[in-house]
């Protein structure tokens, strides 16, 4: 058995799914070589002996938002078309809210009751 096995992984489009542990195709990136410390923070602003680090704010994607706002996202459709808010965009020219997008437009909401 093991030669038929053996037969197998070296014959030419031979059965690939026998062996144990294939090796992993290498993957190249525009990043390679580059290391990145996950651990490390951004520079610190100090600001009256407080330290403020320069963290990126949380973004909010349509069903999110709606959900925080207890809204339909059609309704963020609407009020999007209609210009009444004017969400960031994203990658992929998805709209997405920043949390102070979305403390505006909660302040804005209540003042249309």
């Amino acid at each position: 058995m093991p030669e038929i096995l053996q037969f197998l992984n070296t014959a030419p489009g031979g059965a690939p799914w026998l062996i144990k542990n294939p090796p992993r195709p290498r993957i190249r990136s525009a990043l390679a070589g580059f290391s990145v410390n996950v651990r490390s923070r951004p520079p610190a602003v100090f600001n009256k002996c407080k330290v403020l680090y320069n963290l990126p704010m949380k973004r909010y994607n349509m069903v999110e938002a709606a959900k925080l706002l207890r809204v339909t996202r059609q309704t963020l459709y609407n009020w999007i078309n209609r210009g009444w808010i004017k969400p960031g965009r994203d990658y992929r020219n998805y709209p997405v809210f920043t949390e102070a997008d979305m403390r505006k437009i909660k302040n804005w909401k209540e003042t249309i009751r």
